[in-house]
């Protein structure tokens, strides 16, 4: 008994050590993993610095490092869901680390969170009123009349500070160009070209103020300078491609599209343009393909979510599509467009009730969605409630006077109920509204064939 307590103070000691020394070879496999990580993310060999980084976190849950850095990485390949969880953790836990506010904020905007973009924006001009990035995402935001007075007033206090810096004189034009002013525009974007030869974001809003003059071809010529100097991975080279795709010249968006995934195989955003373009051009094998190559990288892609959906629904595969959706409306619940594509699935597959509530809560998110209450208004009268249809068609002719068909199916709710005025008067609107519309004279003619059989 005496020799096993004699031994006890050694196997203390021994397993001291022993706990030391497991301790020593964390720490150093954490740090050789980082040494290795951060040399990847130098090289811009994001896959690679991403498994590094991960291998830290596995080691050190809340590294100061690593965290931050996957959230990079995320947003570089344009994974914006990935993004977004890593550079909220590391804004919690870097508060005041302005790159990952800014990539945050840039997250937010391409996840349609405006205000939180816009709280972002204005954060960092508060420690960075120079800041170009954060200067354009402030403009960017500004959706509403009362964001842009608040975006004008923010810079008139921020001109003192700044000066006619190029990133500053840009995001003034750029709100200009937001308030329809293009002749001021106009001269601060050339003023700020002048004073940053190189800046991509200016040669992109000068591209979208020759769209709104109808100047096709100086708007290519600025999309396609704005792409050249960008960086391969960046939302302004994919800019260039969606201008072409925007006038109808697919493989010319599909060959600066390729350029891109061959310097930058990484980049999400520029394998969801193929797989878009490939669906317009009605090649839907290649279009799952391409789907496929994104859900590798990016398994809640948003756009890949919602191309896989319609590839089922122009293939006929009703219950397929509905599975589709469903799934994506597990993640995007927020999404009126998942809402409204879920209940196209629905209609595919002649459940008008489950299309109908789908509808209905895509409304509830977006009031304004006219293509929903259209879509509900049919779902409706085919259901029989012309009441429902009549009151919801109203308002939206009311607020949307411009949407041709609303008017007609009005105007069929009011036959349906027997109210031949009522849809006499929705002919005329229509008729008004299209003069050179042939189907408003034939269903006034309609209305009054009906009404002389109804004497």
């Amino acid at each position: 008994m005496a020799n096993q307590h004699r031994y006890l103070p050694v196997l203390l000691v021994a397993s001291l050590i022993a706990a030391g020394g497991f301790g020593c070879s964390r720490e150093a496999k954490k740090n050789r993993h980082l040494q290795r990580a951060n040399r990847y993310f130098q090289a811009e060999e994001y896959e690679k610095a991403e498994i590094e980084y991960m291998n830290v976190l596995r080691l050190d849950p809340q590294n100061p490092v690593a965290v931050p850095r996957l959230g990079l990485v995320c947003f570089e390949q344009g994974r914006l869901v990935a993004s977004y969880a890593f550079l909220r953790r590391a804004e919690q836990l870097q508060p005041e680390n302005l790159d990952v506010r800014l990539k945050l904020g840039l997250t937010y905007f391409n996840l349609m969170g405006l205000k939180e973009a816009r709280d972002e924006a204005i954060y960092i001009l508060q420690k960075q009123p120079a800041n170009e990035e954060a200067l354009l995402l402030l403009v960017e935001t500004s959706t509403t009349t009362k964001d842009l007075e608040d975006t004008g007033q923010r810079l008139q206090q921020l001109a003192p500070q700044v000066g006619k810096t190029a990133g500053f004189v840009l995001a003034s034009g750029f709100l200009h160009l937001r308030r329809q002013d293009l002749t001021n525009a106009e001269g601060e974007i050339q003023q700020a070209i002048s004073l940053n030869p190189k800046s991509s974001a200016a040669y992109q809003v000068l591209g979208s103020l020759y769209l709104m003059r109808n100047d096709a071809k100086q708007a290519e010529q600025a999309f396609k300078t704005g792409a050249d100097l960008a960086p391969n991975r960046s939302a302004r080279r994919l800019r260039y491609a969606d201008f072409k795709v925007q006038q109808g010249e697919l493989e010319a968006a599909k060959q600066a599209l390729e350029e891109i995934t061959r310097k930058a195989p990484d980049y999400v955003p520029a394998w969801t343009r193929l797989a878009e373009i490939a669906f317009a051009q009605r090649k839907y094998d290649d279009c799952d393909k391409l789907i496929k190559r994104v859900f590798a990288r990016d398994a809640l892609n948003y756009d890949a979510f919602l191309l896989s959906g319609r590839v089922r629904l122009v293939k006929g595969e009703a219950a397929k599509a509905v599975t589709e959706f469903e799934r994506m409306n597990a993640v995007y619940s927020r999404s009126p467009q998942v809402k409204y594509q879920l209940a196209v699935a629905h209609l595919l597959n002649k459940d008008l009730s489950k299309a109908a509530a789908s509808l209905k809560e895509a409304i509830a998110l977006d009031p304004n969605n006219g293509e929903a209450v259209l879509l509900l208004a049919q779902v409706n009268l085919r259901r029989g409630e012309v009441n429902s249809v009549i009151d919801s068609l109203t308002r939206l002719t009311q607020q949307q006077p411009q949407l041709a068909q609303a008017h007609l199916l009005l105007a069929d709710a009011h036959r349906m109920r027997g109210s031949f005025d009522e849809a006499l008067a929705a002919y005329r609107r229509l008729a008004e509204l299209y003069p050179k519309n042939p189907q408003a004279p034939f269903y006034m003619g309609l209305v009054y064939l009906q009404q002389n059989k109804k004497a």
